[in-house]
């Protein structure tokens, strides 16, 4: 329901660009099927490389490799084509480049720790689907009620220092969760989930002007698709390098 709300809003309410149809005549269909290629190779390897000991399979083995060759490919096509499907120039601004650095650094937490804490209720304290969600949905609702002070912060605060304060209070809400154990109750979890929710709108709108406020608007539009890959690919990688720890310290106890 919320979802068709939205969606119903910005069908009445924003004021869309009418496409470029001539645009259409140097479209860079070869760099779309690379990008395609590379990253949907890439994200296989992210996703089941902890489950299927990585390199050890087949399958994993020859993503990596395809994934590999595409990514050559690719960066080779954007760079030298006159149209390319992704502008990397972006990445040329020093503040987008910074901006897009945080943004994967902060996918790699927010990914990391949505996936452990829900497979920790279900697995170690027999939680059910819905009393999963009643513990997790403290951080959105955390988040909902600290959105307008973060907004009016964003305007009066320096922004390095906002984000470092994010930085700072998310490391801290995964550090109270490193004492949880198999006798945990909701209001254990409480704290910790409300201080990461306050600590994500912290970095996420900080972070989201130092990348962005900066870009002459006509970049904006590609720079706006790059930059958040790079909060899923942070998230991937998170993923992967926890679901391999885990799986590293089951095998050794």
């Amino acid at each position: 329901m919320p979802g068709i709300l939205v969606a119903t809003a910005v069908w009445f309410l924003i004021d869309v660009d009418k496409p470029d149809r001539s645009l259409l005549r140097y479209f860079d269909l070869f760099g779309l099927v690379l990008m395609a290629v590379f990253l949907g190779c890439l994200e296989y390897v992210l996703e089941e490389g902890a489950r299927w000991d990585w390199f050890a399979d087949d399958t994993i083995f020859t993503a990596a490799v395809v994934s590999a060759i595409a990514a050559g490919l690719f960066f080779w096509r954007v760079l030298s084509y006159r149209q390319p499907i992704v502008d990397l120039r972006a990445f040329m601004n020093r503040n987008f480049a910074l901006g897009s650095f945080y943004t994967f650094v902060i996918g790699t937490g927010h990914f990391g720790a949505t996936y452990v804490l829900p497979l920790f209720l279900a697995q170690i304290r027999g939680y059910s689907s819905w009393q999963i969600g009643m513990t997790v949905v403290v951080t959105g609702v955390a988040q909902i009620l600290v959105s307008p002070i973060t907004a009016m912060l964003s305007r009066k605060m320096d922004l390095r220092l906002m984000l470092s304060l994010g930085l700072g209070l998310f490391a801290t809400a995964v550090y109270l969760n490193a004492g949880l154990t198999n006798q945990a109750s909701f209001a254990e979890l409480l704290v910790p989930q409300a201080l990461r929710g306050v600590a994500l709108m912290f970095c996420f709108l900080p972070a989201n002007l130092i990348a962005l406020a900066t870009l002459p608007p006509d970049q904006l539009k590609n720079a706006a698709g790059l930059y958040n890959l790079m909060r899923n690919l942070g998230g991937a990688i998170g993923l992967a390098t926890i679901g391999t720890l885990m799986n590293d310290r089951l095998h050794f106890h």
